[in-house]
C-alpha cells in the first residue's frame, strides 16, 4: 500500500508540471503574437510615412531686408526668404542676377504697410514675391518661398 500512495503522489506533481509548461508556451505564444501585430500596425506605418516624406527642391536662401513700412518712419520690417526653385540651374541664374533679385524684393517690401501682419498679408507677399522673381527668370522658376527671418517693430 505505501507503494501506490508513492506513485499517486508522484503523478499529480507530473501533472502540475505539464500544465505549467503549456501554459508557458501558450504565454509566450501570446506574447510573441501580440509583439507581431504592434510591429504590424504601428511600427511599419511609421516607416512607411518617412518614405513618403515631401519632397523639396533645391533651396536659395536670401540675405536679410531691413526697410521702413510705407508711410511710416518708426515701423519697419526685417526679412530673410528661402526660395524653393524648380531646378539647380534656377539656383544659379538667381546668383547671377542677384542684383535684380535683392531690388525686386525691396520694392516688394517698401510697398509694405501694417497689414502684412495678418496671416493672409503674409502669404500675400509671398505671392507677389514669387510672381515678380518669376518674371525675370529664364531657366525655371521658384516653386515656393519660406520665411526664414520675419520681424515686424
Amino acid at each position: 500500500m505505501s507503494l501506490e500512495i508513492k506513485e499517486q503522489k508522484v503523478k499529480p506533481s507530473n501533472n502540475n508540471e505539464k500544465v505549467l509548461i503549456v501554459l508557458l508556451i501558450v504565454l509566450f505564444l501570446v506574447m510573441f503574437s501580440s509583439g507581431f501585430l504592434v510591429y504590424k500596425l504601428v511600427l511599419a506605418k511609421s516607416f512607411d510615412t518617412e518614405n513618403t516624406m515631401t519632397k523639396v527642391g533645391p533651396i536659395y536662401e536670401t540675405e536679410e531686408f531691413i526697410v521702413n513700412f510705407s508711410g511710416s518712419v518708426k515701423h519697419y520690417l526685417k526679412a530673410q526668404f528661402a526660395l524653393e526653385v524648380s531646378n539647380k540651374k534656377v539656383k544659379k541664374e538667381i546668383e547671377e542676377k542677384k542684383p535684380l533679385l535683392q531690388d525686386t524684393i525691396n520694392m516688394i517690401l517698401l510697398n509694405q504697410t501694417m497689414e502684412v501682419l495678418t496671416s493672409e498679408g503674409r502669404e500675400d507677399l509671398k505671392d507677389s514675391l514669387m510672381e515678380s522673381i518669376n518674371e525675370f527668370l529664364d531657366t525655371g522658376s521658384v516653386e515656393k518661398i519660406h520665411y526664414l527671418v520675419f520681424l515686424l517693430t
